[in-house]
């Protein structure tokens, strides 16, 4: 009896201390990948994804958050690319990550001197906000801007 009770005892505080250890390595990935980071901007795709090139020399591909911009072949899409690159291009951004998507690229917000590129692409109207992601609090603000953008056409 005493055996069974020890064997009972000893697998539950093995799986606790594994459950434990996966949690804590699940969230350091985590926390690692949402450190905010700078970089020069290396490479303008389109009207929301850039590369930047880290202090470490690491490449980084980031898709601006929480807002889509049309495609290169599509209406404006070379306007927004534009826009983008006169903005960015060459200069050294700051990235505040928020997630990665299928494609394994940083998905974040981006900054250039305090100014929030994201905000700037739909205000400016070359973009607009992301319904389906863009939840946080600023959306209602960036929904305003890009209204405010398609009345001035």
């Amino acid at each position: 009896m005493t055996i069974i009770f020890w064997a009972n005892f000893v697998g539950t505080t093995v799986r606790f201390f594994s459950i434990f250890l996966l949690s804590f390595l699940l969230f350091s990935a985590t926390a690692q990948s949402s450190t905010t980071f700078t970089g020069k901007v290396v490479n303008v795709a389109d009207g929301d994804t850039i590369t930047v090139l880290t202090e470490g020399n690491q490449s980084v591909k980031v898709r601006l958050a929480g807002i889509d911009c049309p495609e290169g072949g599509q209406a404006f899409g070379n306007k927004a690319k534009q826009f983008l690159a006169a903005k960015v291009a060459g200069k050294r951004v700051r990235i505040v990550p928020e997630s990665t998507d299928r494609y394994g690229r940083t998905i974040g917000m981006v900054f250039l001197n305090g100014l929030n590129i994201n905000e700037q692409i739909v205000a400016n109207g070359y973009g607009w906000v992301y319904r389906q992601y863009c939840t946080a609090p600023h959306c209602d603000g960036w929904l305003k801007k890009e209204a405010a953008a398609r009345k001035a056409k």
